[in-house]
């Protein structure tokens, strides 16, 4: 299978997964690039669950989500072609200003707030999946890859009561809270501390340092590592502890005003309950090492 609906045609393969194939590929009408991911159809369908994630997401007019140009299956795969873009956060570090920095949070974070207010969550938020895209000389960020996004809302549209503990993790080792890593179900926090640590370490970068937990040459290879019990989690969870964070926001070469911003908000964070709506808006936000305030300063 090389084109897709009679109107995408496959390029080449960006990566391959468990659950399948990420392509990019080519509008034969439009000659624009789309990305494409493939997925046999007899394997649990995570792209029908992304396709209907995002066409809810869309109809709530959610800003900074792809756009999908075709869902169906072709030959014996299921097919979902969608917004393509050229990088991801992760990639984009290295060319990041100070400036770049806030803008990624401040968009991401109103990104994140909106998808919530629809009874979603995202689930799996990581630096590759957030992507950069230039429109008309300014840069958007978008998030990408719902397979995993689930609802916090009941059908009364209350919040789900906290379950039983969990036997497996969900989303990313390096990026999900400190709650996952002991089988907590994720909520609305969870997203957020996991936005959180990307923006920490996306500084921490600049300062040619990183998250004390991504530097760790823990080995996640094995589908075992999945498992609560697995011993990996409960190092993680002691290095993601408040205590271990906050001395190395202490010991990093950031500036004063940024530790204080970190620390301030490390504790409110680690505060949250399951329930609990973030504080998407409490904190003031300003220039990364410390230029202007952009909302109302904190006092250390």
């Amino acid at each position: 299978m090389n084109i897709i609906h009679k109107q995408y045609q496959i390029s080449k393969v960006l990566g391959k997964g468990s659950f399948g194939i990420v392509c990019e590929g080519i509008n034969l009408k439009s000659k624009k690039k789309v990305a494409i991911k493939l997925e046999k159809i007899d394997a649990f369908s995570l792209i029908k669950h992304e396709t209907t994630v995002l066409r809810f997401l869309h109809n709530s007019k959610i800003p900074g989500i792809p756009e999908i140009h075709y869902y169906g299956i072709e030959d014996s795969y299921r097919c979902l072609v969608m917004t393509y873009y050229e990088t991801s956060l992760d990639k984009w570090i290295p060319m990041m200003t100070a400036s770049d920095i806030l803008d990624w949070w401040n968009q991401s974070i109103v990104i994140l707030e909106y998808i919530h207010k629809t009874g979603f969550l995202h689930r799996d938020l990581k630096p590759g999946h957030f992507m950069r895209q230039k429109l008309q000389n300014k840069v958007v960020w978008n998030l990408i890859d719902f397979g995993i996004a689930a609802a916090f809302l009941d059908d009364t549209f209350c919040h789900i009561e906290e379950p039983e503990i969990r036997t497996t993790i969900i989303g990313s080792p390096h990026w999900i809270s400190h709650h996952i890593h002991i089988g907590k179900e994720p909520s609305r926090r969870d997203d957020y501390i996991s936005l959180w640590f990307i923006y920490l370490d996306t500084c921490l970068r600049k300062q040619n340092d990183s998250l004390s937990w991504t530097k760790k040459t823990l080995d996640w290879s094995s589908s075992e590592t999945l498992q609560i019990s697995h011993p990996n989690h409960t190092r993680m969870y002691q290095l993601k502890s408040e205590t271990n964070i906050r001395k190395q926001i202490e010991d990093s070469h950031l500036p004063e005003k940024d530790k204080c911003l970190f620390l301030k908000t490390l504790h409110r964070i680690y505060c949250l309950s399951f329930q609990e709506k973030p504080p998407y808006e409490t904190f003031g936000l300003y220039e990364a090492f410390g230029n202007e305030f952009m909302t109302r300063t904190i006092s250390c």
